[in-house]
């Protein structure tokens, strides 16, 4: 539920990083996951001389463990984290993607489908 979270409530925002000086302290677990699939506010369409819808690409860097995928807060896809697919996106509008790896790290990006004119 992170990604829905207001900001400040989010887990980054809550649990400092540990400071160097506690290098003795034991690793924490998990490691940060970025959706790379989609720049968060981009503006998506098909290309002039498709009739296809466009597509998003499910991928995303770091995380640990399967991946899942949710659009504007349905599921849609689960992903090994090695593993990159598609998913169409036939309606314009705007839209939320979100991913959370099994330890529990979260990363969401808003982006927009406009119609093919």
């Amino acid at each position: 539920l992170e990604p829905w979270l207001p900001s400040d409530w989010r887990r980054h925002h809550l649990i400092p990083r540990p400071d160097e000086r506690c290098a003795h302290m034991p690793a924490m677990a998990g490691t940060e996951i970025i959706i790379t699939g989609v720049n968060p506010e981009a503006v998506l369409s098909s290309t002039s001389d498709s009739t296809r819808p466009p597509t998003l690409m499910l991928d995303a860097l770091g995380g640990i463990g399967r991946r899942f995928w949710y659009l504007n807060g349905r599921p849609v896809a689960v992903t090994d984290s090695d593993q990159t697919i598609h998913h169409p996106l036939p309606e314009a509008g705007r839209y939320q993607l979100a991913v959370a790896d099994e330890a529990g790290n979260t990363d969401q990006v808003t982006f927009e489908v406009i119609p093919n004119i």
